[in-house]
């Protein structure tokens, strides 16, 4: 007798991630209660299980949802009404205008718009630094997509906090208030440029130990990356929970030092500018040591949320330097997309890959433009070709966010009003 399950999806092709460098063809997921309760060849599923939902997906390619590190979902609301070129001459850059200008309206509505952009581009995971978090929880948990809430820890004032011991104190109720939900994980977030005092770092460290948080560092173009690692682990805030962002150089040294505490780097390939040896560096750690994963993180004109696009660029410049066999370059494109982005939010054991007992975090790409092709060259040619990819369905924990490139719980009509309400307020 079958068993009564929630969900089928029958696809063409699944990269399952774990196993490593697979690509099954004519696969089915089993689903129920949000989570993978088996994989298998069709025939095999369809014998074993009786869904009350079953998807076919004839010339598709299942993934897990892709996982973006560091989103900065608010910009895209600031990039859409033009703020970052208007208001620029008096606050600096993007990151002035949101402490200054932002209130807990405009971050809940920024975020509606940010993740309709995430579930388009495959995200079911990403992570965000941002004031007001109270306001993004409220809009990822209306949507049902994963969140690494990061707590902003700084000394300048905003319109959420006045100073460094304000932002801790309200950082910290939130994860009271939130620790429990099993969509949410939290960092505390520091800017490299907002000189946080040695003592406040130590207090940051101090409630992070304590209540096993990650600390996320921010970091940008010219920063003097090794003062600042040092100076991380002079504090002892280096672990295996450390996030670094938008790193621009890896030095022998320092490559070690990443190695010797297992921390997180968060590769940011469209805002910072990678000398040729990074990528070396990069693919010579990530096959032995996967803690590289995908970010936008800084925020600026070129950063984008797609990290299909992300992988792409990263692909491209991984070619140009190193003449990799592009079929496994593209593997482990896919792995820092999915399973590393797990690792660094310490989630791997929910999602990243499509394994029996995860999360049914789930992505599907339409391949109906894409030439023909051997299975082996299904990855190669998602990257390297130049047909466009259509991210066409997604689930998370088995709930349908996405169908046929339509946006469930945020249809576009909501999007719009939100965007000509903020026009008109601009005005």
């Amino acid at each position: 007798m079958k068993s009564q399950i929630d969900l089928i999806i029958h696809s063409k092709f699944v990269i399952p991630v774990i196993p490593e460098n697979m690509v099954l063809q004519d696969y089915s997921l089993a689903i129920d209660k949000g989570r993978i309760v088996a994989i298998g060849p069709t025939k095999e599923i369809q014998s074993n299980w009786h869904p009350k939902e079953e998807e076919f997906l004839q010339n598709h390619l299942l993934l897990p949802g892709f996982i973006n590190c560091d989103a900065q979902i608010t910009q895209n609301l600031l990039k859409i009404l033009q703020i970052n070129e208007s208001v620029a001459p008096e606050h600096g850059s993007i990151k002035n205008i949101q402490d200054s200008i932002l209130d807990e309206n405009f971050v809940f509505d920024a975020c509606v718009v940010g993740i309709h952009e995430l579930v388009r581009k495959g995200i079911t995971c990403f992570g965000h630094n941002v004031i007001f978090p109270e306001a993004m929880i409220s809009a990822a948990k209306s949507i049902g997509i994963k969140l690494q809430v990061g707590l902003v820890l700084q000394n300048k004032k905003s319109n959420y906090a006045k100073e460094f011991g304000d932002y801790l104190r309200l950082g910290l109720s939130i994860r009271d208030k939130y620790k429990d939900l099993s969509t949410l994980k939290f960092a505390f977030s520091i800017d490299q440029n907002d000189l946080v005092k040695s003592e406040q770092l130590s207090i940051t460290t101090k409630y992070a130990n304590e209540l096993e948080m990650p600390i996320n560092i921010v970091f940008h173009n010219n920063a003097d990356v090794k003062f600042v690692v040092d100076s991380l682990e002079s504090a002892g805030v280096l672990n295996e929970q450390t996030q670094l962002s938008g790193i621009e150089s890896i030095t022998d040294d320092l490559c070690c030092t990443l190695k010797r505490y297992n921390c997180k780097v968060l590769h940011t390939p469209l805002t910072t500018r990678y000398p040729d040896e990074y990528f070396k560096t990069l693919f010579q750690l990530e096959g032995n040591n996967p803690n590289f994963s995908f970010a936008t993180a800084n925020t600026n004109k070129f950063s984008t949320l797609d990290v299909f696009e992300l992988m792409k660029v990263t692909g491209i410049l991984a070619r140009i330097n190193l003449s990799p066999d592009s079929n496994l370059l593209a593997h482990q494109l896919i792995r820092m997309a999915t399973i590393n982005g797990a690792r660094t939010f310490g989630w791997e054991s929910q999602i990243g890959s499509l394994e029996q007992g995860k999360d049914a975090d789930i992505i599907a790409i339409n391949l109906d433009q894409m030439p023909r092709f051997s299975l082996d060259q299904l990855p190669e040619r998602i990257f390297f070709s130049e047909i466009e990819k259509k991210i066409s369905h997604s689930w998370s924990k088995g709930e349908n966010l996405m169908r046929d490139q339509s946006v469930n719980r945020i249809p576009v009509s909501t999007v719009n009003t939100i965007v000509e309400r903020w026009l008109n307020n601009k005005e």
